[in-house]
């Protein structure tokens, strides 16, 4: 289980970057979900074929799911996005993993748009104790 409380992704408003997501476990993975704000990135060539994106007006999801007639230890997203030039300039990108045996993992990542100075930003302990609260 990984902790991102103390980063903040920074991304820069009109970049178009690559992403690969993954999941694994040691039985089989059934579900490996990621969701944003709906209107801040354009996700484009998702692999693979069978992945889907769906929207509910606030948020985007992009998702795949495992075949328990195949039981595969990991399941992976690769695609590639625009940063939308948006008012919404604080967002988060959620990761959901899910197993066949009900078992499940969150994590969550924040993710600030900027217009200079992309990359990652390291908070001490105590910011992340004080925004969490």
């Amino acid at each position: 289980e990984m902790n991102y409380d103390n980063l903040t992704l920074k991304l820069k408003i009109g970049g178009e970057y690559n992403f690969v997501y993954t999941g694994s476990d040691a039985g089989a993975m059934r579900y490996l979900e990621l969701g944003t704000l709906d209107e801040n990135y354009n996700f484009f060539d998702l692999t693979p074929e069978d992945v889907r994106q769906r929207s509910t007006g606030l948020t985007e999801f992009i998702s795949v799911s495992g075949d328990p007639d195949d039981l595969r230890r990991s399941l992976i997203i690769t695609g590639h996005f625009i940063v939308a030039d948006t008012q919404y300039t604080d967002d988060a990108l959620e990761l959901w993993m899910h197993d066949f045996s009900g078992n499940s993992q969150a994590a969550s990542l924040n993710v600030k748009l900027v217009r200079e100075n992309p990359g990652l930003e390291r908070h001490s302990d105590t910011d992340s104790r004080i925004k969490s609260q």
